[in-house]
């Protein structure tokens, strides 16, 4: 709830839409591009991600902890002439 408070306060540009490890999505920001998702595997993933975001977001990746969405990758950049 807390990481989901926060979120939802820091997210004005864009959407960003969060998996949690529960398997419950919610989006964030204002439904417009740009888009980005983020699915966070562990709950030890999301307190860390509150603590301290600018190092946990590359350690978590790096640890299988984290990993982006489907719509931050596929459609954006990948597909993207």
């Amino acid at each position: 709830m807390l990481l989901e408070a926060t979120l939802q306060k820091l997210i004005k540009i864009g959407t960003l839409t969060v998996r949690f490890p529960n398997g419950r999505s919610r989006t964030f920001g204002t439904g417009r591009e740009p888009l980005a998702a983020i699915v966070i595997r562990t709950e030890r993933a999301k307190r860390r991600l509150l603590l301290n975001p600018a190092l946990a977001l590359g350690e978590l990746y790096m640890d299988g902890e984290i990993e982006p969405g489907p719509a931050a990758f596929s459609r954006r950049w990948i597909f993207s002439p």
